[in-house]
């Protein structure tokens, strides 16, 4: 990461990941919301950790609307929609990574992510990401979580480089692990 503080915007999700369908990027933007709006008034700054490395990012969005909290009322779906959102709009906005495609089951992931000029149809040069999300866990419940997903990528059926990513609500934190191939 830049020494320079990030500004992610969940507003401008579609912006930053132009290659996946525009319903389906608002919908998590929306779950995003819904669940950072349980929590803190925007914006607010994430702690973002990533192996020894800690920096953070602005984070920005739209507080939801009663209708869209009476819509996700459903805490697993929103909170796992919702940390694809902070992800997404995150690596797009200080990574410069796309989403390029959902992720094919067996892959250990759920996207794939590459730089803008990277491929769309086959998949060399991209990353797999493997996202989830605590809403009220701690730094210890999020550490854990990460350890898991990062055996996920592991498992995958692929050898390719991934990310796996964990979004800590409650606790205004990103954990980030990076998987080489080996």
């Amino acid at each position: 990461m830049t020494d320079q503080t990030p500004i992610v915007d969940i507003g401008e999700l579609a912006e930053v990941q132009p290659r996946l369908d525009s319903q389906l990027i608002a919908t998590f933007g929306q779950a995003a919301s819904v669940c950072l709006d349980r929590h803190h008034v925007p914006p607010i700054f994430l702690t973002v950790v990533e192996d020894e490395y800690r920096n953070e990012a602005e984070l920005k969005w739209n507080p939801s609307t009663d209708a869209a909290k009476r819509s996700w009322g459903q805490q697993n779906d929103t909170v796992e929609w919702g940390a694809v959102g902070v992800m997404l709009a995150f690596l797009g906005t200080a990574r410069g990574l796309i989403a390029t495609r959902r992720a094919q089951r067996g892959s250990g992931a759920d996207y794939y992510v590459a730089p803008p000029d990277g491929a769309v149809e086959d998949l060399e040069g991209v990353v797999r990401l493997e996202i989830s999300g605590v809403d009220r866990g701690e730094r210890i419940e999020i550490e854990q979580r990460l350890k898991r997903k990062v055996q996920q990528l592991r498992d995958g059926e692929t050898n390719s480089p991934g990310i796996a990513v964990v979004v800590g609500f409650g606790a205004k934190s990103v954990f980030l692990a990076t998987l080489e191939p080996e």
